[in-house]
């Protein structure tokens, strides 16, 4: 069923990247960049979009292809993959792109982030490595921990990306539960394993995460705008006594490895939250990673993996007994985020794919010609595709995409795979 409700109501229905993995690959036709033709200047009916296959590339990459996407006929779609900063080596490549429509409406789909947060005690006291800084191919920044705190990080990002924009302000943020529920289950396996292992050091850890729902309100050139952000956050966290407890300086040594994925805005005047929220999951649903692109991200992976692990072997060798137990277990949470990246992203079960594809409220529909069934919303009642990469979503029985004289192709209307 089609939702009636706005904003932070649909969110539900967005999907966080450590679902990503699981989502049925789209169509694989590839259509140019600028594919959408003078036929975007259609009058669809109300509820309907017509959506064209885009290839977006990979420019440190000779060009290459990385993803695909569907995004509405006549929106600008810019970006693709993307890197992180050099030095952040440990920050692995995802993808950062967005659509914009004509009348200035935008769908962001971000990248995917980890960081660390590190406090270890010293003969002056704790010292937490500054915000925003680099340690050993790690970003540092400081733990939002609450849903406000993120909402604050969302509201200041804003404003650094949008600095035309005035009176940013929060206007609600939450926690999902139908979705943090699902990745809670999915940490489960990694907090026993830590909470086991550092019960045998005298330490403790913890394992947590959720989906967070965040709408702002600001105004732009004149113009008054709403913008809801939905992402993923998971943190792993690890806290043991310091070497430096011995000569009476007291304190643990903390360490946290956290990160943010799935990041999907979208921004519109007030009343059309509702329709760029479906665009948004529309767009959302349908993007893929090219399989080359995929296996030399993961060959890149590898190697970062192996040189993470002699860094830590490194520092084991020349840290006291304390730290050294301290840095392995560092080294092994990053490990372990990577190898669940890693494993989430090699999910193939069929029934795994279907119980995925409901929570999110997807089908899956068979594209003539194609070996690969496309991902696209079930609150659309009728769906059509013309075997060019383009589709047609309406909830209008009546529409029929081979009788509109402003469109061309050969039109027909898709199986759902059951």
């Amino acid at each position: 069923m089609r939702p009636t409700t706005l904003a932070l109501t649909l969110l539900p229905l967005a999907l966080p990247a450590v679902l990503v993995g699981s989502a049925a690959p789209a169509a694989a036709a590839a259509v140019a960049q600028d594919a959408a033709s003078e036929e975007s200047a259609a009058v669809l009916p109300p509820a309907t979009w017509r959506l064209v296959q885009h290839t977006l590339k990979d420019a440190s990459w000779g060009n290459q292809a990385s993803h695909t996407l569907l995004a509405p006929a006549g929106w600008k779609v810019e970006g693709g993959a993307w890197y992180g900063p050099p030095q952040a080596f440990k920050v692995f490549a995802s993808q950062n792109i967005t659509l914009t429509a004509p009348d200035g409406c935008i769908v962001e789909i971000g990248p995917d982030m980890s960081f660390i947060d590190r406090t270890m005690v010293t003969m002056n006291g704790p010292q937490r490595l500054p915000s925003k800084s680099l340690d050993g191919g790690s970003i540092v920044l400081h733990y939002p921990g609450s849903t406000r705190g993120f909402a604050k990080v969302v509201r200041d990002l804003l404003k650094e990306s949008r600095p035309k924009a005035k009176g940013v302000r929060i206007v609600e943020a939450r926690e999902v539960p139908e979705l943090t529920q699902p990745l809670q289950k999915s940490l489960a396996p990694m907090r026993q394993m830590f909470a086991n292992q550092a019960r045998s050091m005298g330490a403790r850890t913890s394992v947590d995460g959720s989906v967070i729902g965040v709408e702002l309100s600001y105004k732009e050139d004149g113009e008054k705008w709403s913008h809801v952000e939905l992402f993923a956050q998971s943190a792993f966290g690890f806290e043991m006594p310091s070497s430096w407890n011995q000569m009476g300086v007291p304190g643990n040594d903390l360490f946290m490895s956290w990160s943010v994925s799935g990041s999907l805005s979208f921004r519109a005047p007030k009343e059309r939250l509702e329709e760029l929220a479906l665009v948004a999951l529309a767009v959302r649903s349908s993007l893929r990673p090219t399989d080359a692109w995929m296996r030399m991200q993961a060959r890149h992976r590898a190697k970062i993996q192996k040189i993470s692990h002699e860094m830590a072997m490194d520092n084991m060798r020349t840290a006291a007994n304390i730290s050294r137990i301290s840095a392995n277990a560092s080294s092994e949470i990053l490990d372990m985020q990577a190898r669940g990246y890693e494993s989430r992203q090699a999910i193939r079960d069929e029934s795994h794919a279907r119980a995925v594809n409901a929570m999110r409220e997807v089908h899956e529909y068979r594209v003539p010609g194609e070996d690969l069934p496309v991902a696209l919303p079930s609150y659309y009642e009728h769906v059509y595709g013309n075997g060019n990469g383009e589709f047609i979503l309406t909830n209008d029985a009546n529409y029929e995409p081979g009788t509109d004289l402003d469109l061309t192709g050969d039109w027909q209307s898709l199986e759902r795979v059951r």
